[in-house]
Order: C-alpha cells, then sequence, then structure tokens
C-alpha cells in the first residue's frame, strides 16, 4: 500500500510538476494543495452510493428478542443503501 507521500509524488509526476520535499505540516502552497486534492478524493470515495464491490463483505448476525444493540465488525463503516431490509 502507498503512502501519502508516495501518493502525492505519483501525482505531482503525473501533472509534470516538481515534487514536494514532505507533505507532513506542509507549509508550501503546493503541498497544501496536493494533501487537500488526496483527501477531498478518498472522503469522495468513502461516500460514493454504492461503494466498492471489493469492500463490500456481508455480515450476518442472529437477533434476539428484546435486544436493540448489537455489536458490529471492527471495520464497519456504514450501511450500504437498502442492505438494511
Amino acid at each position: 500500500m502507498a503512502t501519502v507521500s508516495e501518493i502525492c509524488n505519483e501525482f505531482c509526476d503525473r501533472i509534470n510538476q516538481p515534487r514536494e520535499s514532505s507533505y507532513i505540516g506542509a507549509t508550501t502552497p503546493a503541498a497544501r494543495q496536493y494533501v487537500s486534492l488526496l483527501k477531498r478524493v478518498a472522503s469522495d470515495l468513502l461516500e460514493f452510493s454504492d461503494g466498492w464491490w471489493q469492500l463490500k463483505r456481508i455480515y450476518t448476525f442472529t437477533t434476539t428478542l428484546n435486544v436493540a444493540n448489537y455489536q458490529l465488525p471492527g471495520d464497519f463503516v456504514r450501511l450500504l443503501t437498502g442492505t438494511q431490509w
């Protein structure tokens, strides 16, 4: 898995811009913009209404009478549209 720095460096290469020396605590406008763009794209991917098929996993549990709350898996983010039925 690529690091934030590797992703930003690859982005710089693709748009033919010089790589930044660091993206952590970035002070240059370009570095701040690259990190901001990366955050936006990641946020958009997480909010994608149908999700990615690779991230969809069935979690089956047995309900019990008079129990309203159940423990969800540790990697649970959100319900997929229409799956609660």
